[in-house]
């Protein structure tokens, strides 16, 4: 947010919100998720009535950026979980060897 506005945004514009209860029907406990995009307004448009639109190409570049961080984001946790285990094999195993 702070890159944005150094760039020039002057709004947030909601672009879509919803909860995991709109997937599952369980509203009683839900996870938000909203997609904002940080706009510049247009010179002389007041500042709800600037135009925000993005092109077919601009929102398949936005879905391989996001698909990409949640990948390599799994990627890494999975990796570092792996790590931990192995590391508690080995110190077990090193243990039991020194009695």
């Amino acid at each position: 947010m702070i890159a944005a506005e150094r760039l020039g945004a002057t709004q947030a514009k909601l672009l879509h919100y919803a909860n995991s209860g709109d997937t599952t029907g369980d509203h009683s406990r839900v996870v938000g998720y909203g997609a904002v995009a940080l706009v510049k307004a247009a010179a002389g448009a007041k500042i709800d009535e600037a135009p925000f639109s993005l092109s077919r190409a601009e929102k398949d570049a936005l879905i391989k950026i996001a698909r990409n961080s949640v990948e390599t984001s799994v990627r890494e946790a999975s990796s570092t979980s792996a790590r931990r285990a192995a590391s508690r094999r080995w110190s077990g195993s090193a243990a039991r060897s020194s009695l």
